[in-house]
């Protein structure tokens, strides 16, 4: 024990950031594992358990950990050491780990400093390392993987729950729940966990195995004393607004059925799982019928509910043709698309006015433009619950506004295959709550054609634009206009532009005096001017100009006041 305690004062020693660690996790410290190896191997002993932390604050706190861990190995170079190379590798694996997940839930927290430090330590790694046997190379893996699925692990007992049905419909997102139950994939674990346990003896993570091994148990005690509760509720909801709010009926049973597939996941053979299981299905076909039955247009508006799906022609409501169904494309060709949902847009905006729709594309994740457009209150009362949609259409035949901004931003994407998602969303003018509506998504092999699409994009803006004027001149003079055009040559507004047009909009000048004296003091005048751009075609900007008055004559004229811009057809700005 003397021994013990004098190893315990020289680790706090080194490092005193570890102490709250140390006793806080003591009922987890393996006391072999530090007295028959060396003293920077004691920390990896410990396991991060302290309950009542901000997740934020646990992951900080292991990837300090992680840090002691490699200063002290970076401590003891040992690169022709299979042991030590493996244990590097593990510990930098978990470093960058930690890392991520930091950037993950707080995108502001300060890892400077930590990312430095990963590269040096990575790219030493990667210079130094002596070839690890596939046995050591293989426990690190092992390491890495228990380490990662035994923290999502954690997330999948949720107390919450126990605050009721209503709680989970209102507060709880279960669709990101069921896809954390997949990412962990329990019954798989379970046999990594085991399988490794038995091939490396020696790995660092026993405590955190012992843990997924129990899982089960554990997972099934919360299901029985609180999940299944919850779901039971969320069921009985659904039938309760079947008839009154069929909107609600189906997100009601849409989430009891997203957690008790969870739940079956992890408890595949547990029979009171597989019976509520069973219950839920039923539940979830008979109200989504019942709900749906006047709401999908044919059996492929079913199939689709809730998605936008693409064509290569214009499809017909109703009499879609599924051979031109295409989930992939190439720049340059037609592509349509429907939207098919899962509701009214009226019910599903809670709409009592106009509402704003927008489409929103997003390449590779990234979103690149949005075109919004008013749904008007008349036309939501019809109760439609689809939506044609142009994404790159004909020109000839295209009819939309939208597809002008799509074209242009496809066109600009790198010359390589993409993933383009479409989302359709609406919220009720005067509101800042966004309803989404569909989405759908398709791939775009862009390394060739995207001078097509550059070039349809102007042809829709044209179109689109051609009953699109330049105000009619009230006065007629054609010295002042070429003086007015040349104020803005002079003034710089020819920069990424060219004047092509000015129109004069007042009746005449407009006098203005000095409040005290009444001495005229200047005059100003509004006038158009067209312009055409290097990049977004032709536009007019509604300007005033303004001379001053110097007691005898006026001075030269320069632009006062800049009002509203119009886009218009080019063919329509001279």
């Amino acid at each position: 024990m003397k021994n013990t305690a004098l190893l315990f004062g020289c680790l706090l020693a080194v490092n005193t950031c570890f102490s709250k660690t140390i006793f806080a996790t003591e009922n987890t410290l393996e006391i072999k594992h530090f007295v028959d190896t060396k003293t920077y191997t004691l920390i990896s002993s410990f396991e991060h358990r302290e309950t009542n932390l901000d997740p934020i604050d646990s992951h900080v706190k292991s990837l300090k950990a992680c840090e002691g861990e490699l200063i002290l190995l970076n401590n003891n170079y040992d690169w022709h050491n299979d042991r030590y190379c493996s244990k590097y590798k593990s510990w930098l694996q978990r470093y960058e780990f930690e890392i991520e997940e930091i950037k993950k839930l707080a995108p502001d927290y300060d890892l400077e400093s930590y990312v430095i430090n990963q590269n040096k330590w990575r790219a030493l790694f990667d210079e130094s390392a002596y070839p690890v046997s596939e046995s050591e190379m293989g426990k690190a893996e092992f390491e890495k993987v228990i380490n990662q699925k035994a923290y999502l692990l954690d997330k999948l007992i949720d107390d919450r729950f126990g605050s009721g049905g209503d709680w989970v419909f209102s507060y709880f997102n279960t669709s990101d729940y069921l896809v954390k139950v997949k990412e962990a994939d329990y019954t798989e674990l379970v046999k990594i966990a085991i399988e490794g346990d038995s091939k490396f003896p020696d790995h660092v993570v026993a405590y955190k195995v012992k843990k997924i091994k129990g899982f089960e148990v554990q997972y099934g005690v919360f299901y029985t004393e609180t999940l299944e509760s919850a779901i039971n509720e969320l069921i009985e909801s659904a039938y309760s607004n079947k008839l009154t709010n069929g909107q609600n009926a189906v997100k009601y049973i849409t989430k009891a059925k997203e957690l008790i597939d969870a739940a079956q996941l992890i408890l595949p053979k547990n029979e009171r799982v597989n019976s509520l299981n069973q219950e839920t299905k039923t539940a979830y076909n008979s109200i989504r019928e019942s709900v749906f039955g006047e709401i999908f247009t044919s059996d492929f508006h079913k199939e689709n509910s809730g998605d936008i799906v693409f064509f290569s022609e214009i499809p017909e409501i109703k009499s879609e043709n599924r051979s031109t169904v295409k989930e992939k494309y190439k720049a340059g060709e037609f592509i349509y698309a429907m939207a098919y949902l899962e509701g009214s847009f009226k019910e599903l905006a809670e709409a009592t006015n106009d509402i704003m729709v927008s489409t929103t594309i997003f390449v590779d994740g990234a979103e690149k433009t949005t075109h919004a457009f008013k749904m008007k209150w008349a036309y939501l009362k019809e109760g439609n619950t689809y939506l044609f949609m142009e994404i790159v259409p004909d020109p000839t035949t295209s009819k939309h506004s939208g597809p002008a901004k799509f074209a242009k931003a496809l066109a600009t994407v790198s010359p390589r295959e993409h993933t383009v998602k479409v989302v359709l969303s609406g919220l009720q003018v005067g509101s800042s709550f966004v309803r989404y509506f569909a989405e759908g998504q398709f791939k775009l092999d862009c390394t060739s054609g995207q001078s097509n699409l550059m070039e349809y994009a102007l042809k829709y803006r044209e179109k689109n634009l051609a009953d699109v004027y330049m105000p009619q001149a009230k006065m007629n003079n054609s010295g002042l206009v070429t003086s007015l055009k040349e104020t803005l040559i002079n003034e710089g507004w020819e920069k990424g532009k060219k004047v092509s047009q000015v129109v004069i909009t007042s009746n005449d000048w407009e006098i203005h005096r000095d409040r005290v004296t009444n001495k005229i003091v200047s005059r100003t005048i509004s006038a158009a001017a067209a312009f055409e751009t290097d990049q977004d075609g032709c536009k007019y900007w509604n300007l005033t100009f303004k001379q001053l008055y110097n007691g005898t004559s006026y001075g030269k004229s320069s632009v006062s006041g800049v009002g509203s811009i119009v886009e218009l057809s080019c063919a329509n700005a001279k």
